[in-house]
């Protein structure tokens, strides 16, 4: 995924489109997302759909640069294997609310 994107998204005909039971919260639309940002996504949550907002990247302290680091994206061929993906990639799915992208 690229390190910017496109979130322009009607709450109610997402909730519509979806069948959406809950929400959460929900972010204003942006033409400039970007990592840490908050993003609207839908996820499963106790067997209904949940509109809801989260922050954008994995970040992490790395000891050897002594500094925090926000990771986006993984190699689709290794996403299973490394540490920081493998339990989201099997268990944590979601569905991210975008309407375009730009590098």
């Amino acid at each position: 995924m690229c390190g910017r994107f496109i979130s322009i998204a009607n709450k109610k005909k997402i909730k519509e489109i979806f069948n959406i039971k809950k929400i959460n919260n929900y972010s204003k639309n942006s033409y400039n997302i970007s990592p840490e940002n908050n993003i609207n996504l839908i996820y499963l949550d106790n067997e209904n759909l949940t509109l809801d907002t989260m922050k954008w990247g994995y970040s992490f302290y790395n000891k050897y640069s002594n500094s925090k680091k926000i990771v986006i994206n993984s190699r689709l061929e290794t996403i299973n294997s490394k540490l920081l993906f493998k339990e989201s990639f099997l268990k944590r799915k979601c569905i991210i609310l975008s309407n375009g992208y730009f590098e």
